[in-house]
């Protein structure tokens, strides 16, 4: 997948621990995103074929492109979801508690 500069290849990792980083309308397709996460806003950011992994606490995805994502094994506490693409995102292992 081409990277930022058009080259192909893995690009960048997010690694991240800490809280309200704004994420939104980055676009982050096709990178490894772990860690833990809280009040982090992903809010029309593209996931598109990204793999999530760790814990996200009240993060918003509203509106985001998860389209194709792999977020096995993730941890997503009181998340919102609304509007955000979702199709053929893998849950697998997954837990969503509390997220409307």
């Amino acid at each position: 997948m081409p990277d930022d500069t058009g080259r192909r290849g893995p690009g960048f990792s997010v690694f991240w621990r800490g809280s309200s980083p704004n994420f939104a309308r980055a676009k982050l397709q096709g990178r490894y995103i772990t860690h833990h996460f809280e009040d982090c806003d992903f809010t029309k950011s593209n996931l598109s074929d990204s793999h999530l992994g760790g814990t996200f606490v009240r993060c918003t995805f509203s509106g985001a492109n998860l389209k194709g994502a792999n977020l096995h094994h993730c941890t997503f506490e009181r998340c919102v979801f609304e509007d955000a693409r979702l199709a053929h995102v893998s849950f697998n292992g997954s837990t969503l508690s509390d997220s409307p």
